[in-house]
């Protein structure tokens, strides 16, 4: 073999190493946030959850008009037509 050829497969194989370490972290960033957002959204489904139980407890057999107001999909579209504009955000750090 020429040392060329050595020198440049040297060079690539640590390219590779570089480029595989780089993006190990990123899957691991990606990993993290994945979680971070996951306990939000777990928090926001607990929250759902007792409104809608809450709801369900109160008007069932009494205001079915009313419960039906109780429902996921009434909750989450009115959830989304407040468009967060009281809602604080949480910071996720990075």
């Amino acid at each position: 073999m020429k040392p060329e050829f050595v020198t440049e497969l040297i060079a690539l194989n640590d390219e590779i190493d570089t480029l595989d370490a780089l993006q190990n972290s990123k899957t691991s960033e990606r990993n993290r946030l994945t979680d971070a957002n996951n306990g939000v959204l777990n928090e926001m489904w607990e929250m759902n959850q007792l409104v809608l139980d809450t709801g369900t407890a109160l008007f069932k057999g009494v205001d079915e008009v009313k419960l039906k107001d109780y429902t996921l999909s009434v909750l989450l579209s009115r959830i989304h037509a407040e468009g967060g504009r009281d809602a604080k955000t949480p910071e996720v750090t990075k």
